[in-house]
């Protein structure tokens, strides 16, 4: 792996907290802070099919999902990724709970995730040319 792709694979596996940004049915952008995880090949997060978030990927699934971290020595660090978010259903759902669990605990965990609807996105390729040595571009 390269040197680009394990510092920004750090900031996934370091950081669980991030930002989800969709498109609202009047096409104006909504952000919604998210705690999420990942894996080699995509980020994942649960939400209630009821939340704003969760109906604009269910009507238009583009996304922009950011995750930072400030860092006193380094300044921002962070991986942005853009793509078409999937809504998964059924026995998909709970290994990606557990998933988020594992990150960061049960205890931690926002009330009832244990019943909502899992979400991922694919990391894709990177952009190792928009990308600089503290934010690390991806498109899916």
């Amino acid at each position: 792996m390269s040197d680009f792709l394990s510092k920004a694979r750090k900031i996934l596996a370091d950081h669980y907290i991030g930002a989800i940004a969709t498109i609202d049915s009047d096409g104006s952008p909504r952000s919604t802070p998210l705690h999420i995880a990942s894996d080699d090949e995509y980020v994942y997060w649960l939400s209630k099919p009821n939340k704003v978030h969760s109906q604009n990927i269910d009507r238009d699934g583009r996304v922009f999902v950011s995750l930072a971290s400030p860092s006193g020595q380094s300044g921002l660090r962070g991986v942005y990724l853009r793509g078409r978010a999937e809504h998964l259903s059924g026995d998909k759902q709970k290994p990606i709970y557990q998933l988020l669990v594992s990150r960061i605990g049960r205890a931690n965990m926002p009330p009832n995730m244990d019943s909502a609807d899992a979400y991922r996105l694919r990391i894709g390729s990177s952009d190792e040319q928009k990308s600089t040595t503290n934010c690390w571009y991806f498109y899916s």
